[in-house]
């Protein structure tokens, strides 16, 4: 992958879609992720496709795998940021303000709400929007997924080498069948010439043994 494309990867935010731009989630709108690295949400690739078979929206390469065999991208799938309800309040209580989180379930909490989180299943702690640290987790998670790129990147450019191989062995074999094939037509039509001369060579002698008494007998 050059520079330039590393670039576009930097700017388009890996949590949308780039054909539809929608957010990726974990239900409606899941990343999959093609042979070829790209990474583009499940319906997006299901339009993309032919007879069933998956087909990059961004370099139009065709792979031959049906697309419900593609896996997920997990890299992005565990790292969806998480967002706090609207305006920071309550979905339950719209007029009481987020102040807890429940880290075991992910739940954004009011005063009232967090009554019902108590116990040692629970995780409460007390909400703060630290956009210093989100922002550092989604820098990591697109570090995270252009390494993912590069190594899908690198694993088809070893394909592709594997593949070059296997077709130049082949084609190898197949030339030294046909130079045997045309080496043993050649010795066959030679052996045919050298044959055909020695009965020509014979049938003359022959028939010069036979013109010395067909004279006599004629005279």
């Amino acid at each position: 992958i050059g520079r330039q494309n590393k670039i576009l990867i930097m700017e388009h935010n890996v949590f949308e879609c780039g054909i539809c731009y929608q957010s990726y989630n974990e239900t409606t709108n899941r990343p999959i992720s093609l042979p070829c690295g790209h990474v583009f949400c499940e319906a997006c690739i299901y339009k993309c496709a032919q007879n069933g078979n998956a087909v990059c929206p961004a370099d139009k390469i065709k792979h031959n795998v049906q697309v419900s065999s593609l896996p997920y991208c997990y890299a992005i799938l565990s790292n969806i940021p998480r967002q706090k309800p609207r305006e920071a309040c309550c979905s339950r209580h719209p007029k009481k303000k987020i102040k807890f989180l429940c880290e075991i379930h992910n739940e954004f909490l009011c005063s009232d709400c967090v009554i019902a989180h108590t116990g040692s299943d629970h995780s409460i702690v007390p909400y703060s929007a630290r956009f210093d640290l989100m922002t550092k987790n989604i820098e990591a998670v697109q570090k995270s997924y252009i390494d993912h790129q590069l190594e899908l990147h690198e694993s088809a450019q070893a394909i592709d080498s594997s593949e070059k191989r296997l077709v130049d062995f082949h084609t190898a074999q197949l030339a030294k069948i046909n130079r045997a094939y045309d080496n043993a037509v050649q010795l066959l039509n030679d052996k045919r010439k050298e044959m055909t001369e020695i009965v020509k060579r014979t049938m003359n002698e022959q028939r010069k043994f036979f013109e010395g008494p067909k004279i006599k007998l004629q005279s």
